[in-house]
């Protein structure tokens, strides 16, 4: 009699299925909220899962690679950063943390050409962000010429050559 009753119901329907994009918004979403309390690490699982639904999102990209910045993995964020800029090469921000990134990494010519490139990307109603990038330009330029103050001086010995 039990047999007959099973056969008799349908299976329960399983819940309907999200968006994927919908799914990516929420985890960038809890990515950001992560972000914000200062726990860098559950970010970048968020924004890795948000990669996972969309694999081209400058954002998820870029919002990793502010993560990565802040837990010091600057190799990781150049990667994230320079992943995002293949996918849209006028992302302001993601500019100015791959510099971020390449300027920790002792890159600081790279680093500054970065920041030329962010200062040139940057939306003109964003005033704020263009006054940060220039200070980070004129930082950039002071490591610079700071390194090059430090870096050894080496004497060349120059001979000629007859016929040249």
């Amino acid at each position: 009699a039990r047999v007959e009753k099973r056969r008799g119901r349908r299976p329960p329907r399983p819940p309907p299925r999200r968006p994927a994009a919908e799914i990516e918004e929420e985890e960038r979403r809890r990515g950001n909220e992560s972000f914000k309390v200062g726990d860098y690490a559950a970010a970048v699982k968020c924004y890795t899962r948000c990669l996972g639904y969309d694999p081209r999102s400058v954002l998820a990209y870029s919002n990793r690679s502010m993560s990565y910045l802040k837990m010091r993995e600057y190799g990781r964020a150049e990667a994230d950063a320079t992943q995002a800029l293949s996918l849209d090469a006028g992302h302001s921000k993601s500019w100015c943390r791959r510099a971020c990134a390449r300027a920790a990494r002792g890159k600081l010519r790279s680093a500054l050409n970065d920041l030329n490139r962010a200062l040139s990307t940057a939306p003109p109603e964003d005033g704020r962000q263009e006054k940060t990038v220039r200070v980070e330009i004129r930082k950039c330029k002071e490591a610079l010429r700071d390194a090059c103050r430090r870096a050894p001086k080496k004497r060349l010995a120059v001979r000629c050559v007859a016929g040249a």
